[in-house]
C-alpha cells in the first residue's frame, strides 16, 4: 500500500467528522438574548432584570431587532435592561399592573496602574471588571455620575423632570410616564 493512503484517509476521516459538527466546528454566535435574560424564543418574558454589563444588554438589543424578537415586560426592568428596552422599543409592551421601569444615573469608574495607565473593562464579557470593585495596592480609581443612553427622549425627559439625580437611585417610572416611552401589552 502506497504511503498517501493512510494521510488522505485521516483528512477524509476529520473533515467528515468537521461537517457532522461533532469536532472542531466553530461555536455558533452568541446567544445573548438567553443569556441575559434566559429567553429562547419570542415572545421572550422578562420577569425580573435590574440591568447588568451594559454591552450584554447591547448585544441583547441586537440580536432581538435582527430577529424580530417580541419582548412582553412582566415585572422590573431597570438600568440596563430600560436601556435595551429603549433600543427595542418597536418589540416591546409592558404588562399593566406588572411591569415598572427603572431609570437611574450611571457611575463610570476609572482604575489606573501603578504605572498611570488607564485599565479598561471587557464590558462584554465582564472580564477584568473585580479590579473595578477592589482595586489592588498601588492602583488608583475615581469616578463620576454620567447619564445613561436610554434614548434622547426619556434622558431629555429625566432631565427635565429631575427622575435622575445623582445618585445610584432607581428611579420607577409610573405606568403613565411609562406609556409615554412604551405600549401597553394587549390584554
Amino acid at each position: 500500500m502506497s504511503k498517501w493512503w493512510l494521510p488522505l484517509s485521516l483528512v477524509l476521516i476529520l473533515s467528515t467528522a468537521i461537517a457532522e459538527g461533532k469536532h472542531g466546528k466553530l461555536p455558533p454566535p452568541k446567544d445573548w438574548m438567553r443569556d441575559v435574560f434566559g429567553c429562547t424564543a419570542s415572545p421572550c418574558v422578562i420577569y425580573v432584570s435590574k440591568g447588568g454589563i451594559i454591552g450584554r444588554f447591547e448585544n441583547a438589543a441586537e440580536q432581538a431587532l435582527k430577529e424580530h424578537t417580541q419582548v412582553r415586560i412582566k415585572g422590573e426592568c431597570s438600568s440596563s435592561c430600560a436601556m435595551f428596552a429603549s433600543k427595542v422599543r418597536e418589540n416591546v409592551c409592558l404588562v399593566r399592573g406588572k411591569a415598572w421601569m427603572g431609570v437611574h444615573m450611571g457611575f463610570t469608574k476609572h482604575v489606573y496602574g501603578p504605572d498611570g495607565k488607564e485599565i479598561f473593562p471587557n464590558l462584554t464579557t465582564g472580564k477584568k471588571v473585580a479590579i473595578f470593585e477592589n482595586p489592588p495596592k498601588g492602583y488608583t480609581q475615581t469616578g463620576e455620575y454620567v447619564y445613561l443612553d436610554y434614548g434622547d427622549d426619556i434622558n431629555g425627559w429625566a432631565a427635565f423632570n429631575y427622575k435622575m439625580p445623582a445618585t445610584p437611585e432607581v428611579y420607577p417610572l409610573t405606568w403613565d410616564e411609562a406609556m409615554q416611552f412604551w405600549k401597553p401589552c394587549p390584554e
